[in-house]
């Protein structure tokens, strides 16, 4: 160790401060016991680091520097200026005046210069004992699987409250039309509060055959201007208001059919002239003109208008089948992706938690490391897992996203 006594009071910035580039520190025996000092650098290792003891403290020199806070640093902040670590800003005026040394600490009046040939190299990885297995964490795989053997509960968010405020207001027809499909005219009855899944669906395919026999009854009537009309009007999706609308076509053929069997009535007039000479003959006298009904029907064809009639009854009924089958699959490609919704939402719970359990071993191996206690391969393996759960976590986000799209697509392109 060599020493320069009264130096210190020329240094001009004989402390560190703020944020800069630290290549070590020092923990000054005076200060810390050798408890405190080994568990600073314990806390404060990393590979390649190195730890020096001295009868003044230790030194603890980083593998490569790296930008701290001066003030939050457990010890005396070490900056490297050429190969020497020193405790303070050393100007050029003053570092050619000191004496070549690897440490210098600058404090009171004095600058000391030490040299790690007279220093104790430190073992850290010997202060820990590896000798019994430590347990870092415990998890209980049966509550996890008790929670996955769960029911899950039945979802009552609607498609605003997943979706958020990316929907559109519904107008006032669009509520009513699913209000007629759903059977939400009228509360329930409490007794339904225990009836089975089946019988509930059976009840809804019930209503809504029910609502589909009143529009083809309403649609039979001719009345295009009224309540049949507005739901047309409410069907977003094109191909339930193309199924509606070939089904309003083949009730038109209905009626078309049934006209045959009625006698045809034609009112025709006439006029013009005639005359026996050219000369007179646009002359009031030679004026004719007729007016008057005629009459026709049809009275032996054979059973062709009943076959045409029928014909058109049988392909007005399939039509109605088309109709029912295409607003089922409506239904059915909503309550899908809205299941979806709800089950993806708690997918993505459980993928976070995973992350997180992936990051806390991911932190637990790098300190293993960094401590001495395991190989790097125990942090590859840890990264590898972190990795995997970050993609399955985007995995889930994405299918969240393509069934967002596939409600909005199920709702007819928009709400």
């Amino acid at each position: 160790m060599a020493e320069t006594p009264a130096f210190g009071s020329e240094i001009r910035h004989p402390v560190l401060r703020g944020r800069a580039w630290l290549s070590g520190i020092w923990l000054p025996a005076d200060q810390y016991g050798e408890a405190e000092r080994k568990m600073r650098i314990l806390a404060n290792w990393h590979a390649g680091a190195a730890a020096y003891r001295f009868p003044e403290g230790d030194l603890l020199r980083y593998a490569a520097p790296m930008e701290q806070d001066c003030e939050r640093v457990p010890g005396w902040p070490l900056q490297r200026l050429g190969r020497t670590l020193s405790s303070a800003q050393i100007e050029a005026d003053e570092y050619e005046k000191l004496p070549l040394a690897d440490l210098w600490l600058v404090r009171g009046g004095h600058v000391q210069g030490m040299l790690l040939a007279n220093a104790e190299i430190l073992k850290p990885g010997e202060w820990l004992d590896v000798s019994a297995p430590v347990i870092h964490a415990m998890y209980d795989c049966r509550i996890a699987e008790a929670k996955l053997e769960q029911p899950l509960a039945a979802t009552t968010q609607g498609i605003r409250q997943l979706l958020g405020k990316q929907v559109p207001v519904a107008s006032y027809e669009q509520k009513q039309f699913l209000r007629s499909l759903q059977g939400e005219s009228a509360p329930p009855p409490a007794a339904m509060a225990s009836t089975p899944a089946w019988r509930k669906s059976l009840i809804v395919v019930a209503m809504l055959s029910a609502c589909l026999a009143l529009g083809a009854f309403i649609a039979s009537s001719g009345d295009d201007g009224g309540s049949a009309s507005r739901v047309s009007d409410s069907s977003r999706r094109p191909d339930v208001a193309a199924a509606e609308r070939n089904m309003a076509a083949a009730n038109a053929q209905i009626g078309i059919a049934k006209a045959a069997f009625f006698p045809t009535l034609t009112l025709g007039a006439s006029g013009g002239y005639r005359g026996s000479s050219f000369a007179d003959w646009v002359t009031l006298p030679n004026r004719i003109w007729s007016i008057g009904p005629s009459l026709a029907l049809t009275l032996f064809d054979a059973g062709l208008r009943s076959a045409q009639t029928d014909q058109a009854i049988a392909s007005y009924d399939a039509s109605v089948a088309s109709y029912r089958q295409t607003v089922l699959a409506a239904l059915q490609g909503v309550e899908d992706n809205l299941s979806a919704q709800s089950l993806l939402k708690e997918e993505y719970g459980m993928q976070t938690a995973s992350l997180a359990a992936a990051k806390r071993a991911e932190t637990i191996a790098m300190n293993q490391y960094q401590a001495g206690t395991v190989a790097y391969l125990n942090v590859l393996s840890a990264q590898n897992a972190r990795i995997a759960a970050e993609n399955n976590l985007w995995t889930v986000v994405n299918r969240q996203y393509t069934g967002s799209v596939a409600l909005i697509a199920a709702l007819g392109g928009r709400w």
